[in-house]
């Protein structure tokens, strides 16, 4: 709302970046950016005031691994309904994978995406199709997608087809200085499974898809990342062993990153025992030391980067038997809830901070957002205390496929703004 003075009085601040770390502050936004911060502003009549008294307030997130579903499946997700999703969560930017009807493999599409959330008040950002079709097998046209505006590539939740196409990408594009997504599975292990190999669900009867398929495949291209250069991002890694792997590999210098799911860090494969198929997510929920190294790769930095890695699905894809249904569930809603709720006590605000505002834009090659007098308002306030239910009347998503559905969550967005765009959630 251009030319409005929002005046937010007494809000807790939490942003490394600031300096203003866990300090208590009122924030004055004119046009689109923060005026003045001061431990108390004069309220004027013509402000627009905000009571945060016993609230906090940290920059816009960024998520980092979102599927769009659109074009081409809007019945599932569409853009708008996306970006007002992640609004809702207090996500001002995301990065969308190319796993769309069309394939993000073509400069028409990018453009499609980016004229459509123009003016939503969530940035959005495009990862193109590193191969035709996300078969893993063709390279697409990488650097007219570059020209075209996509943030790095991916082959979406599909493997490369063989050590020889990664190369390729990565060769290709490690002048470009933009990162390649990938899914790391060995798909020779995984034998259509649907659940962790652990002694939790041996006795289930479901289909199994062992850590070794994604620990294996990530040695693999850590030896071709080691040949070609380039960037390598690998995405939702879900082990113990995948993090010692990548652990490693960091300490020789080479270029590479990765993120983990919300749902890897919080739950574990004893989720599954319920036989929920919203807990049915890709790849499947680890045991619980799995999660603890996930926690302390985060902690350690092995772990760059938090993701929700929202996945619309009908009913009718998740009403079947479990081995069944679809993968995946929605979050970008919720990414800062599910923190507030499970984690609050693991991980310290810095990190999580890091890990969802700082790091997701840094490795895209975005400016992080920071809460400090001149700077662009990008930010959002919630309450940490109040706590409300996910359901048909909060949700924002088109889907419904949440693991929480109907629970209670803690922390409840207030208010968010991205520049000239001020919205009371």
């Amino acid at each position: 709302m251009s030319g409005q003075h929002t005046l937010i009085k007494s809000a807790t601040v939490y942003d490394p970046s600031s300096g203003k770390n866990g300090e208590t502050f009122d924030i004055l936004i004119t046009e689109g950016h923060i005026k003045d911060i001061k431990k108390s502003i004069p309220v004027k009549t013509d402000y627009s005031v905000i009571d945060a008294k016993g609230m906090v307030i940290i920059p816009g997130m960024f998520d980092m691994r979102v599927r769009a579903a659109d074009p081409g499946y809007e019945h599932k997700e569409d853009l708008l309904s996306l970006t007002d999703a992640a609004m809702a969560g207090g996500v001002t930017g995301i990065a969308a994978i190319p796993d769309t009807d069309p394939v993000v493999q073509s400069k028409s599409i990018v453009e499609y995406i980016q004229t459509r959330t123009s003016r939503t008040l969530t940035d959005v950002h495009v990862l193109g199709a590193a191969t035709f079709d996300l078969k893993g097998e063709e390279l697409t046209e990488l650097y007219d997608l570059k020209l075209a505006g996509v943030v790095g590539y991916s082959n979406g939740d599909n493997a490369y087809k063989n050590p020889g196409v990664l190369k390729r990408v990565l060769m290709y594009t490690k002048d470009f200085g933009l990162p390649v997504f990938s899914h790391a599975e060995e798909t020779s292990l995984v034998q259509n499974g649907s659940v962790n190999e652990s002694e939790v669900t041996l006795h289930t009867g479901l289909k199994v898809r062992p850590a070794i398929a994604e620990y294996t495949e990530i040695r693999r291209q850590i030896d071709v990342l080691r040949y070609s250069g380039g960037h390598l991002h690998f995405s939702h890694i879900s082990s113990a062993e995948s993090v010692n792997i990548i652990k490693q590999a960091k300490k020789e210098g080479l270029n590479i990153s990765c993120d983990v799911s919300i749902y890897h860090l919080a739950f574990t494969d004893k989720e599954t025992l319920d036989f929920d198929s919203n807990f049915k997510v890709m790849p499947p929920l680890r045991s619980e030391k799995d999660r603890k190294a996930l926690v302390k790769g985060l902690k350690d930095r092995t772990i760059d980067a938090i993701v929700s890695d929202h996945c619309p699905q009908n009913i009718e894809e998740k009403k079947k038997e479990f081995d069944f249904a679809g993968f995946g569930a929605i979050g970008v809603q919720t990414l800062l809830q599910v923190y507030e709720t499970y984690l609050k006590e693991e991980i310290t605000w810095n990190e999580w901070l890091t890990a969802t505002v700082i790091n997701p834009r840094k490795l895209l090659g975005l400016t992080p957002p920071s809460i400090q007098k001149g700077n662009k308002a990008n930010l959002a306030l919630f309450s940490e205390k109040e706590e409300w239910v996910l359901n048909k009347e909060t949700n924002r998503s088109r889907a419904v496929n949440h693991p929480l559905w109907g629970k209670s969550l803690k922390g409840a967005v207030k208010f968010v703004c991205n520049g000239v765009q001020n919205i009371h959630v």
